[in-house]
Parts: structure tokens; sequence; C-alpha cells
């Protein structure tokens, strides 16, 4: 990946950082000057389980309702979740993510998307880590994704990395995150077949939301 892909705007705006992590070498974001670790595992155990880093306790109602209408403010159509096994699919039996709701015949551009652009928290079943459920702190058979989505054609571009990291670091400090805690590794891809582009925002503090 080109490093100026990373390049963003939002993060020299608002007090970002690149840095390289001293124990994997990859490269991040942060706001702490201080930081030597990217926070992803293995490089740090994880520290919030029983020891929540937002401001107030949510369970997991009052969490997908916040994510949900977070996005709604922010100009996103909330959708309803699709079923866990995917019957509009012929190359996978469970829905494992909430981009999978919406491939192939939307990302083909078979068929326009339910909204654009939308949110939703999908419910999602994984088996291929299952040997590892239980042992590294971070695989799970179930949890609910809660995602952002939009797509992109040609002529039509919703919004791109900036828009995309904004809305997560925005939605992280109105959790009451310490902002000094997110760390980001983004990861932009594009699919040129489809001219379709999209934003996988690998944030550290990420998981939190199928903890809760």
């Amino acid at each position: 990946m080109l490093e100026d892909e990373y390049q963003l705007d939002y993060f020299k705006e608002n007090g970002f950082v690149r840095k390289q992590c001293s124990k994997c070498g990859k490269n991040y974001w942060t706001r702490n000057q201080e930081s030597d670790v990217c926070g992803d595992a293995p490089c740090v155990s994880y520290s919030f389980i029983g020891n929540p880093v937002f401001s107030k306790e949510y369970d997991l109602s009052s969490m997908r309702e916040k994510f949900l209408s977070f996005f709604e403010k922010h100009g996103h159509t909330r959708v309803d979740r699709y079923p866990v096994i995917a019957r509009w699919r012929d190359d996978i039996y469970l829905t494992i993510a909430s981009i999978a709701d919406f491939q192939p015949f939307v990302t083909s551009g078979l068929v326009p998307p339910p909204a654009n652009p939308l949110t939703i928290s999908q419910p999602c079943i994984r088996l291929d880590d299952l040997d590892a459920v239980g042992r590294s702190g971070r695989h799970l058979t179930t949890f609910e994704m809660m995602a952002h989505h939009c797509f992109n054609s040609r002529g039509n571009e919703i919004y791109w990395k900036d828009q995309t990291v904004e809305f997560c670091d925005k939605l992280l400090i109105e959790l009451g995150v310490d902002v000094n805690a997110v760390k980001n590794r983004g990861l932009a891809a594009v699919m040129q077949d489809h001219v379709l582009k999209y934003l996988l925002a690998d944030l550290s503090l990420q998981r939190l939301f199928s903890w809760i």
C-alpha cells in the first residue's frame, strides 16, 4: 500500500502523528506523542475487558442504538439487519460481515443499495477461527458488526477516507473515549473492476463494539 494513501488531512488537522510500532513494525496514527506501540494484539494485551473505556456503561441494545443513531445524525439511513443464513450467496453459508449483505449484487452494480450511505448492526457468525475462541481474547463465533457503508461509483462519490476516519473518531469521542488512546491503522482498498472504493478503518478500539 502506498504511503500517500495514509496521509489524510483529517489526521494532520486533528493532532495525529504517524508512528511505527516498536514491536510489530506496523505504522499507525495517534494523538499520543509518547506512544511507541500500535495498541493491537499481540503487541499489547487487552485492557478494556472488565475496565470499560467509555464515559458511561452500555449494554448491547444501548450501544447498538448509540451507534446507529450517531450515523443517522450524520446522514446515513438505518437499514434492517439481514439473516445470518446468507441465502442470497452461493459462496458462503453464513453472514460473516455486514458487507456480505451487499455482495455480490450491490457491490457489482447489478442492483442499487437499499440506501446510500447506510448504517446497520448485523449479527454475524464466523467459524473459521473456532479453535481460537476463548484463547486469544479476540475471536468470537457470534457478534454484531455495527457498520456504516457507502457505495461509490464513477461520478457519484458519497465520501471517502477522510470522512470515514472522521466519523469513527467523532463517535469514539462522543462515547467518552480518551482521544490519546485511539490508534488508527487505515487500509484503503480499490476494486477497479466495479469502480467500488471502500475503507476499512482499523481502529485499535473497534473491537469494543463486539464485546459490549
